[in-house]
């Protein structure tokens, strides 16, 4: 990586080349920030590549979660990088916190994963998949809470959960006090509906996605909430 950053570096016109180079190796992180260092945006299928298939869709069925919104977090989360690290610790290609993979571990009956498990790309999209499955679950499938949520964590969603009225999904995403989770659930939507397109699906308007939130959540899942309180 190291010799790529200094071969690849002040490149502009062969940008493109580039991108198209690291792709065909799957190098997919490095062909999309190529792309983006050129401004050269209108080729979705290396911007928006779809790696690893077979695993992604067999999770996906036995979760009975959309392919397009998982690949869309992925790309997101990692930018299919699969030993990406972040700052705060969290690993791999869906950026799983180790205290939230051996949770979701625990809930699949599986082993506690250590640190190298959870970077492992099967074990980190079938941990992330299902991580996502169950925040779609507690939420009602609310996607927009359930991103809020997978960014920040749980115990800050219920800190920003409508209080008193009801308030528009869209304007609720704008009052949000992190500017990191704020971009990302806007990331989220618009790549989710790149994905569908690049999948052959029909593509849901991104208004779908930000319903009327309610000032009122089921008991469930303000129990399930702080079950996470440990691991927020």
């Amino acid at each position: 990586r190291r010799e790529w950053w200094a071969a690849t570096r002040g490149l502009s016109d062969e940008a493109a080349v580039v991108a198209k180079l690291a792709h065909t190796w799957g190098w997919h992180d490095q062909a999309i920030i190529a792309l983006g260092r050129a401004q050269f945006l209108n080729d979705l299928e290396i911007r928006f590549p779809t790696p690893y298939e077979e695993r992604v869709d067999a999770e996906a069925q036995s979760r009975e979660v959309d392919t397009a919104f998982i690949y869309a977090v992925m790309r997101q989360e990692s930018a299919f990088f699969p030993n990406a690290r972040s700052s705060a610790g969290a690993l791999g290609l869906m950026q799983l916190m180790p205290a939230t993979a051996r949770l979701t571990a625990r809930r699949l009956n599986q082993p506690k994963p250590d640190h190298w498990e959870i970077l492992a790309k099967e074990n980190n999209i079938k941990l992330g998949i299902a991580h996502l499955k169950h925040l779609l679950d507690r939420y009602s499938g609310n996607r927009l809470y359930t991103m809020a949520a997978y960014n920040a964590g749980p115990r800050r969603l219920k800190s920003w959960l409508p209080q008193e009225r009801s308030f528009p999904g869209d304007i609720w995403a704008e009052c949000m006090p992190f500017d990191e989770t704020r971009k990302y659930v806007k990331r989220i939507f618009a790549y989710t509906a790149i994905y569908q397109w690049r999948l052959g699906k029909e593509v849901t308007p991104v208004s779908a996605h930000l319903p009327l939130l309610s000032p009122e959540l089921p008991q469930d899942v303000i129990r399930d909430l702080a079950s996470f309180g440990e691991n927020a």
